[in-house]
């Protein structure tokens, strides 16, 4: 089984999965359920592939993993915006709920935390 940091990337393959089976697997690791260890790097690697067959909800789930910024260092609202637009794409009307929060807050400006006054 080859793996990359961590990640099984021959399972869709031994598995035989399609898009469907791909997303649903993703899903099982994302939220740790049905036997499967919560693992975001597995959940994002088969929410890729079952992008790949124009699952909606993969797309949705992958821009919300951007959106709340994990496996990355920071949110990525650009990231997001793009798989939300990919989802609404593939025919998750619900995605333009997502596509109006990221864009509203993409619009906004920076907010900083810290503010020095010396």
């Amino acid at each position: 089984m080859a793996r990359e940091n961590g990640v099984t990337y021959d399972i869709i393959l031994e598995n035989g999965l399609d898009g469907y089976e791909a997303f649903d697997t993703g899903l099982d690791y994302y939220q740790g359920e049905n036997g499967k260890p919560q693992d975001y790097a597995q959940a994002k690697y088969l929410f890729e592939q079952a992008a790949k067959y124009h699952i909606a909800n993969a797309c949705g789930m992958l821009g919300g993993m951007a959106e709340d910024g994990i496996l990355l260092t920071a949110p990525d609202l650009a990231q997001a915006l793009s798989w939300y637009e990919l989802a609404y794409r593939y025919g998750n009307d619900e995605a333009t709920d997502d596509i109006d929060r990221v864009k509203t807050a993409m619009s906004r400006p920076a907010f900083h935390t810290k503010k020095s006054f010396f």
